[in-house]
């Protein structure tokens, strides 16, 4: 058996092209998932580690942990399957993978263990990892931070979602007026999605009745949404770009009137309105895709490679008839 198995070796084994093979190491999506299963699975029993990852072992394995809240939520829970899917396959590159859920008032979540090598975390735990890990090169998911060390930011395009939003609502109401529903400003997702919407609103020539900021409650979502009915009787179209959904849908009730209402959020009380018609769309922010794209720049910092920056993750349109294919 020759001492060095390479790349050419296991597409021999798996009788596919060098091409393929390296597709299906790099995790491409342009390889359907049980070839590149296969190939992966062959290259480990061959011992194939390429050429990056040989000089990995050589020294030792890296460590990479992913950090998730404790409590459950849709995203984390799509998380962590595809961390699943993801984290056997990086042996073959000289890595070990783990995942961390970490509780609320966590400060010290590497006490009693060794620091991994890098660390991928989503916004919803970056007040939880404490001073402790803040010389841990980490790729942020869903969140933009400068508390951390980023090598590389795997954010959905927020302002793409704003745009969809605008092209829905001109499309699915023939250009009826519309206004947006926010629970605060000043986050960077919703600012970026409000900036995208009007962008198309405006150039769409839609009657634009205004934004407003209505907290956490459907007393104050009520108001605000009377505030702008009042002002623009011809209101139509409602985007939601927070989770607000619960309250606008209460809201709408009280006002005894029917609303497209375009939302950005996936939690079930959102997805159970799409279902049930009392939603005409949602937008879907990918947290497979996040994640993927995130170990992917772990194992680019790992190897030597220069550090990617910002990962643009584009948003993908639910509608009531393609529901089921992100459930």
């Amino acid at each position: 058996m020759k001492e060095t198995i390479g790349i050419r070796d296991v597409a021999e084994k798996c009788g596919v092209s060098i091409g393929t093979v390296s597709k299906a190491l790099n995790r491409s999506d342009r390889i359907g998932d049980e070839t590149a299963e296969r190939i992966r699975r062959i290259a480990r029993e061959m011992g194939y580690v390429g050429s990056g990852a040989a000089r990995a072992l050589s020294a030792r394995r890296r460590r990479m942990a992913i950090l998730l809240p404790e409590e459950e939520s849709w995203e984390t829970i799509r998380y962590i399957r595809t961390a699943e899917r993801l984290l056997p396959a990086l042996s073959a590159f000289g890595m070990e993978g783990e995942i961390l859920a970490l509780p609320a008032g966590s400060q010290a979540p590497f006490a009693g263990r060794e620091k991994p090598d890098a660390m991928i975390l989503p916004s919803s735990v970056i007040g939880r990892v404490g001073e402790a890990a803040a010389d841990i090169p980490a790729v942020l998911l869903h969140a933009r931070s400068s508390l951390l060390s980023p090598v590389a930011e795997a954010v959905p395009d927020y302002r793409i979602a704003g745009r969809l939003a605008a092209q829905f609502s001109a499309f699915a109401t023939s250009g009826a007026a519309c206004a947006i529903l926010i629970s605060r400003r000043g986050t960077y997702a919703g600012e970026e999605m409000i900036r995208g919407f009007r962008e198309i609103a405006t150039r769409l020539s839609l009657p634009f009745a205004g934004i407003a900021e209505c907290g956490e409650s459907a007393r104050q979502t009520a108001a605000e949404l009377r505030r702008l009915s009042d002002e623009m009787p011809r209101l139509r179209t409602l985007f939601v770009p927070s989770p607000l959904i619960p309250a606008v849908l209460a809201a709408t009730a009280e006002a005894k009137k029917k609303y497209t209402i375009i939302g950005a959020d996936f939690s079930a009380p959102a997805t159970e309105a799409l279902r049930s018609g009392q939603v005409a769309a949602l937008l879907y922010m990918s947290p497979e895709r996040q994640l993927e794209e995130a170990v992917r720049a772990v194992q680019n910092w790992f190897f030597g490679k220069k550090a990617v920056g910002l990962i643009p993750i584009r948003p993908e349109l639910v509608l009531r008839s393609n529901l089921e294919c992100y459930l």
